[in-house]
């Protein structure tokens, strides 16, 4: 099996040079439960694109991210979850953003979504059913649950263009049932926000004159 480095490696390669904030807040969600607040593509277009990433409030949580679309927490277990956001945008992860969108769109793709997660964990497709999930989700869509005994993970569609994926490993047997509860609870209240920044539309009848 292919640790969780290797997922990040397959999967997901984001990239950034410059640290990234992070702005923690208490969310709406219950006493236990907080957000924090990952800022994504920077400004494009006068567009900010925000991920808000629910945590267990006891978890050990960054006051910054150094990679853009990366973040770890560490449980009261010592365990890391990390949590990772697919773009179709980014020139990087885009092919494998799109991919995840689409799989997770419909049922109908199972068969190639969960392919695509052997390829990415080395196991033979006729094992898939034995490792990989798909659960409907609240927004129309799919999760994909994958569960390799000391391996956990969560993929959730939240758009056409964002894949929001939560993992977490653990040096014991399997991942404690009390952790998989929260990834899937958390990874249903996942938003994605673009808030316009900077720019009005004054601005450019400025120019336009």
């Amino acid at each position: 099996m292919k640790k969780a480095l290797s997922l990040i490696i397959i999967l997901c390669v984001v990239v950034s040079m410059f640290s990234v904030p992070v702005n923690a807040k208490s969310g709406s969600t219950g006493s236990k439960t907080k957000t924090i607040t990952m800022y994504l593509n920077g400004e494009i277009r006068g567009i900010q694109e925000n991920c808000e990433v629910p945590y267990y409030s006891k978890w050990k949580a960054p006051k910054e991210t150094v990679v853009c679309g990366y973040i770890e927490f560490t449980t009261t277990r010592d365990e890391t979850v990390i949590g990772v956001v697919f773009d179709t945008e980014d020139a990087i992860e885009a092919e494998e953003a799109k991919l995840l969108c689409k799989y997770l769109t419909n049922k109908k793709y199972k068969k190639q979504l969960f392919a695509y997660m052997c390829d990415g964990f080395s196991i033979e497709k006729k094992d898939a059913d034995k490792y990989f999930k798909l659960k409907k989700d609240g927004n129309g869509k799919y999760m994909l649950i994958m569960d390799i005994g000391n391996q956990y993970g969560v993929f959730r569609a939240i758009d056409g263009s964002h894949v929001f994926m939560y993992f977490t490993e653990t040096d014991k047997e399997s991942v404690s049932g009390s952790l998989k509860k929260k990834l899937v609870s958390y990874i249903k209240q996942v938003k994605i926000e673009k808030i316009a920044v900077g720019v009005n539309e004054s601005d450019y009848d400025d120019y336009n004159e």
